[in-house]
């Protein structure tokens, strides 16, 4: 390392070390269910009045606003990668040298703020690999022939700075970073002075943190913030310039104004980041390609294979969610799916005529939309057996929004081979034993309703020559009762406010990089009336969370003493 880089890293390594022993994250529970559970909103609590009045949060109880308390937020990798390649046109994926990142509840971005002098030194190294390897001619923002490269050295700093720290630079930095400048102007060129100015910026504490501003206990965020909340939201990245020009000019000072960049945002291809990334982290997707499964049993699952399984969820969801019809029961429902030639030959299907993934459209159970797309069958199986417990557990903690209960104490955790037994009659085992009933009775009679779909999620009709038996049961939720296959368990979901109030929950969490928190109550419940009133239109899901003061106030966590 370079004296540069040197004093570049010790400087960002004291400040991350100050900061994330100071500031202190809200913790999630256990990764089977959102950290809100049964507290979102006051919509989905019981005890309201019998005309409905009490559905709602008490407009007095609502006169102040109120919000929960937001962490110091970082950079996931994956949004290092997306802002990375839209400030400098890098389309590499860096961020793939950093720790992982270490989330606290469902999704990356709810997660910790503090770093190690492992993950500093990436750091350091990341930006001085990216600032060398910059192009600099496409992102400076005038001519130094023209104007002396002094002065569009404090050009490019003020621009680029803005774009990088999401919010315009004070004289300060800009002359601290000019003083950088002239270092390595002095000692190679003006282009050498250029790349020490990226570095410092990359390295620096206001990139790599979302960092917003004030310790009272409630805080109305400013513009930049604003922008800079609905960008890594929408975006999973930085603002663009348009979004910072109406920070600039008080254009995200009321929610109509947001909601106009909003509508913005969503029409452009980067939307695609946030409607991948959330089902990506909901489904731990990144997982598909380490799944395996017997190679005797299940000839031709591979990691490609599962990769294109990936893929073809993918293109589900952006098919119904972005250019379908923007519903959760288009999602849920929805009787097409997308192949290649090498999943079409894995199902049974006909190929498609080109190399490309083509829209195929299904008959019967497996025609039933996300939770019954193949990768989720094959991610929530043994690699041998099918496993009613897993894919119900998927259906009860993910749609559901519940956690389950452990074991009780003493209870045998060994699960005993089935042997000859149905995996229907292996179930019916562990259901007739009482010390097993309780907590399998939420999972096993969901899960069953997707027998058709082997370990490897391919579709069948029998399981060892018999015809399989796909009914199944719901209990403890809003839409108890019988039901038969993947067919009749959507008919049941997509009826259900309870999963309505769950899927909002999670766009919450996500949106914001925190569980929602009784202070939320207010937020949470406007939020939930908009996407039931929209008829579960996910568009108005996300348009209400970013007008929410949820999104525009901010109370700052607890400050402790660091350890």
């Amino acid at each position: 390392m370079n004296a540069r880089s040197r004093v570049l890293a010790g400087a960002t390594a004291a400040w991350m070390v100050l900061a994330t022993g100071c500031y202190v994250g809200l913790q999630g529970t256990a990764d089977d269910a959102p950290a809100g559970g049964e507290s979102w909103g006051p919509a989905s609590s019981e005890g309201g009045s019998e005309d409905g009045a009490g559905d709602d949060a008490p407009s007095d109880a609502c006169a102040q606003p109120q919000v929960g308390a937001t962490p110091l937020q970082r950079l996931t990798r994956s949004e290092y990668d997306n802002t990375v390649a839209d400030l400098l046109g890098i389309t590499t994926h860096p961020a793939a040298t950093l720790p992982p990142d270490g989330s606290s509840g469902l999704f990356a971005n709810n997660g910790e703020a503090a770093v190690s002098n492992y993950a500093v030194e990436v750091y350091r190294d990341l930006a001085e690999s990216l600032a060398a390897s910059t192009a600099i001619d496409s992102l400076l923002p005038c001519d130094p022939a023209l104007i002396g490269e002094d002065a569009c050295a404090r050009e490019f700093v003020a621009t680029f700075g803005r774009r990088a720290y999401r919010r315009p630079l004070d004289e300060g930095q800009i002359e601290r970073l000019m003083q950088l400048y002239g270092r390595g102007r002095a000692d190679g060129s003006f282009e050498e002075g250029i790349k020490l100015t990226i570095e410092a910026m990359l390295q620096s504490p206001s990139f790599l943190y979302r960092i917003e501003a004030g310790e009272q206990e409630l805080v109305e965020l400013d513009g930049y913030e604003i922008a800079s909340r609905l960008s890594y939201f929408l975006w999973r990245s930085m603002p663009d310039d348009a979004l910072l020009d109406a920070a600039e000019v008080g254009a995200l000072d009321d929610a109509e104004g947001i909601e106009v960049q909003a509508r913005r945002m969503l029409d452009d291809e980067r939307a695609q980041r946030a409607l991948l990334t959330f089902f990506g982290d909901l489904y731990a997707l990144d997982t598909a390609t380490s799944v395996y499964k017997d190679p005797e049993l299940f000839p031709g699952f591979s990691p490609e294979l599962a990769q294109d399984m990936r893929t073809e969820l993918e293109l589900f969801v952006l098919s119904t969610l972005r250019d379908g019809d923007h519903r959760l029961e288009s999602l849920l429902a929805a009787d097409h799916t997308f192949v290649n030639a090498r999943l079409a030959a894995f199902y049974g299907l006909a190929a498609p005529q080109s190399e490309d993934f083509a829209r195929v459209e299904l008959t019967g159970d497996a025609a039933q939309g996300l939770l019954a797309k193949p990768l989720l069958m094959a991610l929530s199986a043994h690699d041998q057996r099918t496993s009613p417990t897993l894919r119900g557990k998927l259906v009860r903690t993910r749609v559901l929004c519940e956690g389950l209960p452990p074991p009780p104490p003493g209870v045998e955790s060994t699960v005993p081979s089935p042997g000859a037994l149905s995996t229907r009659e292996w179930v019916q085992q562990r259901l007739d034993n009482p010390s097993c009933e309780g907590c399998h009775k939420l999972m096993d009679p969901i899960g069953l309703a997707f027998e058709h779909f082997d370990a490897s999620g391919r579709y069948r009709e029998l399981e060892d020559g018999v015809a399989i038996d796909a009914s199944g049961t719901l209990v403890d939720t809003d839409v108890d009762g019988d039901f038969v296959g993947p067919a009749g368990l959507v008919a049941k979901l997509v009826e259900s406010q309870q999963v309505g109030d769950c899927f909002a929950e999670q766009w919450f969490e996500f949106g914001l990089g925190r569980a929602p928190t009784d202070d939320d109550a207010c937020s949470t419940a406007d939020i939930g009336d908009a996407f039931a009133s929209s008829d579960h239109d996910v568009e108005a899901l996300i348009f209400a969370i970013a007008t929410s003061d949820a999104l525009r106030l901010r109370r700052p966590t607890q400050l402790e003493e660091a350890p």
